[in-house]
């Protein structure tokens, strides 16, 4: 029975033994199979009918899930109607499912407007507007993002599988949150029946949002539960344990969202942490948001099914929430009735919403900054202040740092009368604020944030030593709620969003330096030890930027020390899919640095038309072109000038580009449009940026290059990729995704590569790498010619230090397979083996006999003897990979080989063996397994494994109804799914 159905006959105990026959229904209790005549007799030899009644409401909970719904049945049969029909209305209001769709219209159906102002709510649909999604995907060729409808339809089937952990990124402000509280309330309204939602939300009976930011230490799912969702104290365990049942019986139907992974310690929750990784509720479809430095951990782990990114507000969007802020509704509708019949006449209502600021906003080209909902917020309140004011402001900000500061500004206006900007500067209690309170605040939140727990949540006694803290909550830069724990009620200070936090953390690391104490400053940069920690910290920068001209030059002088230690990327790419990890932290680097300029130009020098020499030369990684690149219009000028100022000052260009560790030519993002005069300009930069290469005769510290743009094959890109890695005596990694055969003989010291990832390459390539002799990853794939292909296989005797080994779609050849499989003991520390498409195929001869022709020319297909000989050496060559975690060999049409059964039981049979130390990922989709003969014992061999593989991939070979599922104690999981 459902615990809230046992509350509930405990509730009304009195009432049902008051009213309850027991004689008249007793028999009809045993008849259902319910009641067993054991129980039935120990329920009558109670002498009197209120005691039978008391001893039958103890036993009925006891007696299986269908009991209560039985008894509610048999009462409406003995005409009881009334009482039944009073079970049951107090059934369905008690059910977890409505008390969960009940705290969240209670609690998540109000959205705060303002985020300082409790008080000032509205209903979550007056002020939601939909965002842009799109669905991110990784692919050989590149990164596809493709828009989604809406954010239901993440949670759609896709190729008839269900995806369960769902992973949805965004930039601070970019409305996460809000999206949880928007699918947590279309659910309950739907559930209670006061609205109407998709029926992909509807089919879940629980849906359960858990805020990892206020998950406390040691906290199980269930007590993060019932701190989070306060139903009545009466209910709260019933309801709790009713969702944790449901979790672990009826997983199919239970969807959870864990919102802020950025803002949670993985420590802090051990059971939190094992659902978010996979380890345990595999089946529980569970949606996880972050911001994007975050995601790309979840990412590496492969742990994911799909990926989101929230992009933002479309300008139509922008102008429905500025439509929705203003109360301009009419004026929005008569835009969107006008864009059909004339778009020159919409676009006058268009830019006339909200009293003209969609039109400033178009005008001053600021659209880019406003795709943020909160940045958007913020201007739409300055841009209110401004209209009810005497004085009228001439622009709004364009960078966060400003942003922000006028903020700040527009609340001590509010909070204390002021109407102009020579009254704010004579204000004592602003003055007060400033020097005192804003800084004793400000090293409260860098205190915070430099926790090893990033610390967003403080106790009351964390604010005691804050002068005027009563200014701050009157302010609205601080909110404070009581918190229910077990017996125990506490106040929860926080500020009203993570991004202000790290503003006024950057307003107390400027105001040390303006006093000359750098100490604090150059504590944390010495913290910020990876890539991660500084991306993590990249708000508190981006902000201190723009507060302090001091801290340029520290900040990126650390930032470039830790690009020069290549280790960490390097374990990046070692365990992610291929060459994206590595890349992604030089893009985003890239995307970050100029982040950085941005707010240092806007806040110290916009009358520049291009960035100082000091700047720039601060650049270690060249990707082309989004070193140059940015959404902001003004300052994409600033870098447009900029790079002309480049190309005229050798003395500059020389010096910046001979330190640059990284290049970068990127692919083009697998989107459906992007306008001509996109491409024009991107085209433009990029051959200036190549032009610069190529003036450069030496790239001493250059470690890593990056050509992997599938568009870029003309001459200018060949002869500058042929230039660079000529001119590059310490290159590490080298990465072309494009043809351009012959380029590693440019390369002029092979031995010292550590990973390539080519595409094609011809026989000189290939003498290249054989003198390789350090290479730890090699990634071949795409159509090479015939001849060096077999000669792969030779690859572990030329590089005992290989971890990783991918061929994919290239005809190594049974020859090759079978050379490889012979050399696999010179490589003991392989981790990953991918041999994908790697038979020219053949004759199809199948389990019946081998029909391969004898004595006639193999060049173009496979002989089955061939492939077993090939086979059965990679099983004996495996065997010797002690360290083997990933073991690809699919696309490989095997069951079309005659006589293939034996090598593949010996294969599966040594990877086996290999897995019971490391645990291990099998790949064998599209082999047309079903096929072979003898599939019973091949069948009980990959059975065998189980207990020591952590999972097998079998799409596309026809082995769904053949092959049984792993046992749920053992940690393995098997798919057939084609995606």
């Amino acid at each position: 029975m459902r615990p809230t159905h046992k509350n509930l006959l405990v509730k009304m105990r009195q009432m049902l033994v008051e009213n309850l026959r027991v004689e008249d229904i007793i028999q009809d209790m045993v008849a259902t199979n319910i009641f067993s005549k054991d129980n039935a007799e120990k329920v009558m030899a109670k002498e009197t009918e209120n005691d039978q009644a008391f001893e039958f409401l103890r036993i009925l909970p006891k007696c299986g899930p269908r009991a209560f719904e039985t008894f509610v049945e048999v009462l409406r049969k003995h005409n009881k109607i009334e009482l039944a029909d009073k079970l049951a209305d107090k059934a369905t209001a008690y059910s977890s499912k409505n008390q969960l769709a009940s705290f969240y219209i209670k609690y998540m159906s109000q959205i705060q407007r303002l985020p300082w102002d409790p008080d000032d709510t509205m209903h979550l649909d007056d002020v939601y507007v939909n965002l842009q999604w799109v669905q991110e995907e990784r692919k050989p060729a590149g990164t596809s993002s493709d828009p989604i409808r809406s954010y239901t339809s993440i949670l759609h089937t896709k190729q008839g599988k269900r995806p369960k952990r769902i992973l949805v990124r965004g930039k601070a402000g970019i409305g996460k949150t809000t999206f949880t509280q928007k699918m947590a309330t279309d659910w309950a309204n739907a559930t209670l029946g006061l609205g109407e939602c998709d029926e992909v939300l509807l089919r879940y009976k629980h849906v359960l949002i858990i805020n990892l930011r206020s998950v406390q230490p040691g906290q199980t799912l269930k007590e993060a539960m019932e701190t989070q969702i306060t139903c009545s104290a009466e209910n709260r365990k019933a309801v709790t344990d009713e969702v944790m049942q449901a979790l672990d019986y009826d997983s199919e139907h239970v969807l959870l969202v864990f919102d802020g992974y950025d803002e949670y310690d993985i420590n802090t929750s051990t059971e939190i942490t094992d659902i978010i990784y996979r380890r345990q509720y595999q089946d529980v479809c569970t949606v996880i948001t972050t911001r994007p430095w975050k995601a790309e951990e979840l990412m590496n782990r492969r742990m994911m099914d799909d990926a989101y990114e929230i992009t933002g507000l479309t300008e139509d969007n922008i102008a429905e929430y500025v439509a929705k802020f203003f109360n301009d509704k009419q004026k929005y509708d008569d835009y969107l009735a006008l864009r059909s019949e004339s778009y020159l006449k919409s676009l006058d209502v268009l830019r006339s919403i909200g009293k003209g600021l969609v039109g400033y906003l178009e005008e001053k080209k600021l659209m880019s900054l406003v795709r943020i909902p909160i940045l958007l917020l913020f201007v739409c309140l300055m841009w209110q202040e401004d209209q009810q004011s005497d004085a009228k402001t001439d622009s709004l900000p364009a960078s966060y740092t400003l942003l922000y500061k006028k903020l700040i500004q527009l609340l001590l206006r509010r909070r204390y009368g002021i109407r102009t900007q020579v009254e704010m500067e004579q204000s004592a209690c602003v003055k007060n604020l400033e020097e005192q309170t804003f800084i004793s605040l400000g090293k409260l939140a860098y205190d915070g944030l430099v926790k090893p727990d990033g610390c967003l949540i403080f106790d009351e006694k964390d604010l005691q030593k804050i002068p005027d803290v009563n200014e701050l909550y009157s302010l609205g830069l601080l909110s404070k709620c009581k918190v229910h724990s077990n017996l125990d009620v506490k106040h929860e200070v926080t500020f009203p969003h993570k991004t202000i936090q790290e503003f006024f953390a950057a307003k107390y690391l400027a105001r040390k330096l303006d006093e000359n104490d750098s100490n604090i400053l150059d504590k944390l940069l010495e913290n910020l030890d990876t890539t991660d920690k500084l991306f993590d910290m990249s708000f508190v920068l981006r902000f201190l930027f723009g507060l302090s001209k001091r801290a340029t030059t520290k900040v990126l002088h650390r930032a470039k020390s830790l690009l020069v230690s290549i280790e960490p990327f390097r374990t990046k790419y070692f365990h992610s899919l291929g060459l994206f990890s590595v890349d992604h932290v030089y893009s985003s680097y890239s995307q970050w640095f100029n982040d950085l300029l941005l707010e240092n130009w806007y806040a110290h020098c916009p009358q520049k038309t291009v960035l100082p020499p000091e700047l720039i030369s601060c650049h270690k990684v060249l990707c082309i072109p989004e070193s140059f690149q940015h959404s902001d219009p003004g300052f994409q000028q600033v870098l447009n000038d900029s790079v002309d100022s480049l190309l005229s000052s050798p003395q500059i260009y020389s010096g910046m580009l001979k330190g640059l560790i990284a290049v970068s030519l990127d692919n083009d993002m697998l989107v459906t449009e992007i306008p001509d005069y996109i491409h024009t300009g991107r085209q433009e930069i990029e051959h200036k940026l190549l032009s610069l290469l190529r003036k450069c005769d030496m790239f001493e510290e250059l470690v890593a290059v990056f050509w992997k743009s599938l568009s870029h094959t003309c001459d200018d890109c060949t002869y500058t990729l042929n230039h660079v890695i000529s001119k590059a005596p310490n290159l590490q990694t080298l990465v072309i995704t494009t043809n351009y055969s012959g380029a590693l003989s440019s390369i002029p010291n092979p031995g010292k590569l550590l990973h390539l990832d080519v595409r094609d390459i011809n026989v000189q390539d290939w003498q290249v790498i054989l003198q390789m002799g350090h290479l730890e990853c090699i990634n071949v794939s795409c159509g090479l010619s015939r001849d060096p292909p077999p000669q792969l296989g030779l690859i572990p005797i030329t590089s005992h230090d290989l971890t990783r080994i991918d061929i994919r779609f290239t005809p190594l050849r049974a020859v090759g397979v079978q050379l490889l499989g012979r050399n696999l003991h010179h490589v003991p520390g392989l981790e990953r083996l991918g041999l994908v498409c790697v038979f020219m195929g053949g004759p199809k001869c199948g389990p019946g006999r081998c029909t391969c022709p004898r004595g006639e020319d193999t060049t173009y297909y496979e002989r089955c003897q061939d492939v077993c000989k090939a086979v059965r050496e990679l099983s004996q060559g495996v065997i010797h990979t002690t360290k083997l975690k990933d073991f690809s060999f699919s696309v490989n049409d095997l069951g079309q080989y005659h006589g293939i059964t034996s090598p593949l039981i010996a294969l599966v049979q040594s990877l086996s063996t290999v897995s019971q130390q490391t645990g291990m990922e099998i790949d064998m989709s599209w082999n047309d397994l079903g096929r072979v003969d003898r599939l019973s014992e091949l069948i009980e061999a990959i059975v065998r494994s189980y207990q020591h593989e952590s999972s097998w991939y079998l799409r596309l070979n026809n082995l769904e109804k053949s092959l049984p599922k792993p046992d749920d104690s053992l940690n393995c999981q098997v798919s057939h799914d084609i995606f």
